[in-house]
């Protein structure tokens, strides 16, 4: 019997260690998974009623736009989470409002160029393909990022999730009885609900600690508080290589963009789900004191798992997710599958080590320096790949480029945890 217990015992340990750091994946997963429920719904019924003008228009828009929002963000996201993690109620509360100030300033300046930019890629819908921009950009203002360092994925879900799950619902009845511009104008909308919702319970954050007044130490800020100039230039050069190698297709090889965006907006869909498991892992790290550097290295072992397996999986539903969500407009084979799955999972696990690997460990810097390396390569080779070989060669190389970024994150990150220099935030 005292046998049959330790055996139980030794099997009930990992399942008992996994607990938590999957109980953190699955409590910020709800928010992504309503946003995914919403595009298998949404992006089928616009696709049929307004064929591929529509959703055409709308994937150009919101490529720009995203591209847009990782740049107006700044570098919040990247190590918000992280020093939040590590700081005071009120240092937390003057970090997200110093946030807020800085990213709103950056929409505001980039909202004209933008809408420039989207009428010059000569959208067949230039109305719903501006609107759309402009309401993915404002998700440079999310505060994800410090939910996610305050370990709150209730409070995320409440002024996030709710506004969502509303707005998608209404966007599926603007998207089949009313004009398309609707549907961006409906995203604005809930952007802003979001902001109101967070403001309120930022402050809530704040009143329930008991301290309403500073220490006198003044809040951690990204890039130790120096100018975020560099951190800037790599995420605008990542949000180039991430977003904007649709119309840069556009442009180069028009023939090539429908499949090419095609696959794109599936990836992009499903890293955005998939990204859960960064911001659990984010938190779950962040919850951690003397045992960080067994958390981080426990996350990135989740994190490869996960991506391998996710591989796999997207590599048989590849050609049935592409064929229901563009109703039957695009077609791919085992090629074309595999490809979409590489983006899918690269982009996931690159973006994930920046998070659970660098950034926790000091190294922000240097992941700032592989995303402007990556961008730098990435984006002129998938205008030749379009160029020379069209859809095809496009894809091959955004599905390349992630991968080998994660054998340089994985090799610098594990480097630096086994020399010694991790860097502590405790």
């Amino acid at each position: 019997m005292s046998r049959l217990v330790a055996v139980g015992r030794r099997v009930a340990a990992p399942v008992q260690v996994l607990r938590r750091p999957l109980g953190r994946i699955a409590a910020f997963g709800i928010l992504p998974a309503v946003s995914l429920l919403s595009n298998l719904v949404v992006l089928p019924i616009l696709s049929a009623r307004f064929g591929e003008a529509g959703w055409s228009s709308v994937l150009l828009g919101q490529s720009i736009g995203a591209a847009v929002s990782v740049v107006c963000a700044l570098a919040w996201p990247i190590e918000g989470p992280h020093l939040a993690s590590v700081a005071t109620p009120v240092q937390r509360f003057a970090m997200y409002r110093t946030s807020l100030r800085q990213r709103g300033l950056a929409v505001a300046l980039a909202t004209p160029v933008m809408v420039a930019v989207c009428l010059l890629a000569d959208p067949p819908m230039p109305l719903v393909c501006s609107l759309s921009a402009v309401a993915i950009a404002l998700n440079a203002l999310s505060p994800s990022w410090y939910f996610v360092g305050a370990s709150q994925p209730s409070r995320s879900l409440v002024a996030e999730g709710g506004p969502r799950l509303a707005v998608n619902l209404l966007a599926i009845g603007l998207v089949a009885l009313f004009p398309l511009w609707t549907y961006p104008a409906v995203l604005i909308a809930g952007m802003a609900a979001t902001l109101v919702i967070a403001a309120v319970s930022v402050r809530r954050d704040l009143r329930s600690s008991g301290v309403h007044h500073g220490t006198g130490e003044a809040p951690p800020r990204p890039m130790g508080g120096r100018a975020q100039v560099f951190a800037i230039v790599a995420r605008g050069a990542d949000a180039g290589y991430s977003y904007l190698t649709g119309p840069l297709v556009v442009f180069v090889a028009p023939a090539a963009y429908p499949l090419y965006a095609a696959v794109d907006r599936l990836a992009q869909s499903l890293v955005n789900v998939m990204s859960t498991v960064a911001q659990g892992l984010t938190a779950w790290i962040g919850e951690g004191r003397g045992d960080r550097r067994r958390r981080v290295l426990g996350a990135v072992a989740l994190a490869v798992v996960i991506a391998v397996t996710a591989l796999g999986v997207l590599f048989l539903a590849a050609p049935l997710l592409l064929r229901y969500l563009f109703a039957g407009t695009v077609t791919s084979g085992p090629l074309v599958a595999f490809l979409a799955a590489a983006i899918t999972t690269g982009a996931f696990l690159t973006r994930s080590l920046s998070l659970i690997l660098l950034v926790p460990q000091g190294m922000a810097p240097v992941a700032y320096r592989i995303m402007l390396a990556a961008a730098c390569v990435g984006l002129p080779l998938v205008g030749v790949g379009a160029t020379v070989w069209g859809s095809l060669g496009a894809l091959v190389v955004v599905a390349t480029l992630p991968w080998a970024t994660v054998a340089v994150q994985l090799v610098v990150g594990l480097r630096c945890g086994s020399s010694g220099t991790t860097a502590s935030a405790d």
